[in-house]
């Protein structure tokens, strides 16, 4: 209702039977996780003068294929596939229709966890640096990923960013990464080879499982 104003933390955390959601523009914050693991959600309605935006709002939404962003406020904003808040700063979401390669704008600075995950029909990825960190599952199932540019500017990449890459070849992590972390390259039944810097002094469990 047009009553309501902020939507807490896991307010609707594994409510797998919601399918679609409408948000008034009465709304001026969303907290973290609030639709996290809602696995039948397929669509949501959103206001662009949403101020404060939590992490990781669609954690393993994997059905989630519309997000529409209407009224006046220049804090979200689709820009063809992708939705960005905040000046176009922050990725919170792309559409799994996303397909071939995506050059990732200079105007980015953080990257949302499972922002890509499972999409299928990404090919290859160039990541600015204006991004120092890659988080966890961010690309996590994206089975056609062939290549991915990784920058000197990230100095992290959080566990499971790239697992179950099956397309992935080869790929070579930047000299800025000490951490390779938990699980990173699991399941990319594809690399045939990867460049590990000198840099690097640890490397997580099942990272190349």
């Amino acid at each position: 209702p047009g009553s309501v104003t902020s939507i807490g933390s896991y307010a609707f955390l594994k409510c797998t039977g919601l399918t679609t959601i409408t948000i008034p523009d009465t709304i001026i914050s969303i907290k973290d996780e609030a639709f996290s693991y809602c696995s039948g959600l397929s669509s949501i309605t959103i206001p662009g003068s949403v101020e404060n935006l939590g992490d990781n709002l669609f954690t393993n939404c994997n059905a989630l294929s519309e997000i529409s962003v209407f009224g006046e406020g220049e804090n979200l904003k689709m820009v063809g596939d992708v939705l960005f808040h905040k000046d176009m700063t922050r990725i919170v979401w792309c559409s799994p229709e996303k397909s071939g390669s995506y050059e990732i704008p200079r105007t980015t600075k953080t990257i949302d966890s499972c922002a890509f995950e499972s999409h299928r029909n990404l090919t290859s990825v160039t990541i600015p640096d204006s991004v120092t960190k890659i988080p966890m599952y961010a690309f996590n199932g994206c089975h056609c990923l062939e290549t991915v540019e990784i920058p000197c500017s990230v100095t992290s990449i959080d566990k499971y960013a790239f697992s179950e890459c099956k397309g992935l070849i080869s790929i070579t992590l930047p000299k800025s990464i000490t951490y390779i972390s938990e699980g990173l390259f699991s399941n990319c039944t594809g690399l045939t080879s990867i460049v590990i810097p000198d840099s690097v002094t640890k490397i997580g469990r099942r990272a190349f499982y």
